[in-house]
Parts: C-alpha cells; structure tokens; sequence
C-alpha cells in the first residue's frame, strides 16, 4: 500500500508540474503574441506613411495575408483532417467529427502558427515581387519581355516568400492534424530541429513551392499584362 499510494503521489505531482508548465508556456506565448503585435501594428502605421511604395506595398500584403490566412483558418483544418482521413465524408459529417472528438477548440488550434507565418509570408513576397519587377523592368528595352520578367519577378518571389513560411506550414500542419501536442510556434520548431534535424523542416517544399509559385506567377503575370493594355 505503501509503495502504491509513494506512486501515486509521484504521478500526482507529475501531473501537477505538467500543468504548471503548459500553464507558463500558454501565458508566455499570450504575452509575446500581444508585444509582437503590438511591433507589427508600430510597423504598419510607419510602412504606411513612407515615401517608398514597395514598403507600402510589403505592409498592405503582409496585412491582407495575415487577415485572409486567419479568418479561413477552420476551413484549412477541415480541409487538412479531411485529408489524413481514412473515410470518405461530407463536409457536416466531419465538423461533426472535428467537434465530437476535440471540441470546438479543435478549428482554431494552432492558428497562432499561421498567423505569424501569414505575416513573414505576405511581407516577403509582396516587397520582393515588386522590387524585381522594378529592377526587371528597368532593364528590359523591349517591351514584349515584360511578362517574362513578371513571371521571373513571381516566381523568385514566391520561392524566397516559402522559404521563410515552410516551416511555419510544417508545424501548422502537424497541429492540425493532431498527430502532436505542441504548445505553439516556438515547441513546435524546436522540437522538429532537436528529434529531426533543419531537413524536416522543408520536406516538401520543392513541389509545394513549385505548386504555388506556377500558379501565382501565371495570374500575376496576366494581370499585369492585361493592366498594361488597359491603362
């Protein structure tokens, strides 16, 4: 009896310290969530009033990003569990699996991923597709070329802007579909890189930045050659 309820106790104050450290963890992410955002809202405000376009440019896509990335967050979940599910269902039949198994809660777990990785992602690529675009262009004599030179400036945009949120994607997607239990951004990352190596962070990544950066480069390229003919 002794030597049970000596285990129990042990396992009691296990238990207790686990709490106690997801409990810290949880309010140390809440308070670097609201100091970064509190930078980023400082940083809108000044990219907005400043003479160069690019960085107007930078802070208005980093802000419709990160606000587009976050409010379809539970559909990207449902789209995500819908994937690593053995079964063929309908959309209500899995919220309703999302919502019996994990609750409600379970839509917007690891949101915070995304939302740091939208901001990196949306500053990135609409301050570097511009910026080539510019450079492109000025060296380009003939006309015709510019749509190469968008598709080009997209392209490497795109990569370089992947290249930064591929990691952010890897934890995001690993939350979602509940096969960890990490706390937030910073767990999730330093777990990968300890048990897993910097490699795992972008497995993937060529196809998935091959993907995005065709599909993007190809709209873009024929947006900005349609406005050339309109203007």
């Amino acid at each position: 009896m002794g030597r049970a309820r000596g285990g129990e106790a042990k396992f009691s104050g296990l238990g207790m310290a686990h709490k106690l450290q997801t409990f810290c963890q949880q309010r140390s992410a809440l308070g670097a969530m609201f100091m970064s955002t509190a930078a980023y809202v400082f940083l809108l405000f000044h990219f907005q009033k400043s003479d160069n376009q690019i960085y107007r440019m930078a802070a208005a896509g980093s802000l419709l990003t990160n606000l587009m990335e976050v409010g379809f967050y539970p559909l990207d979940t449902l789209n995500t569990q819908s994937k690593i599910s053995e079964q063929s269902i309908s959309l209500r039949q899995q919220m309703s699996k999302v919502f019996t198994q994990d609750g409600m809660n379970a839509l917007c777990r690891g949101w915070s991923v995304t939302y740091y990785g939208s901001i990196a992602y949306g500053a990135s690529y609409f301050f570097m597709y511009p910026w080539l675009k510019v450079k492109g262009s000025q060296l380009t004599k003939k006309k015709e070329y510019l749509p190469f030179v968008y598709f080009l400036s997209g392209m490497i945009a795109e990569y370089g802007a992947l290249l930064i949120y591929f990691p952010f994607e890897t934890v995001k997607v690993r939350i979602q579909s509940s096969s960890t239990e990490y706390l937030g951004l910073t767990d999730g990352l330093a777990d990968i890189y300890r048990k897993e190596g910097i490699s795992k962070m972008y497995k993937g990544y060529f196809w998935y930045a091959m993907h995005n950066g065709l599909n993007y480069s190809v709209q873009i390229t024929f947006y900005e050659t349609i406005m050339k003919y309109i203007k």
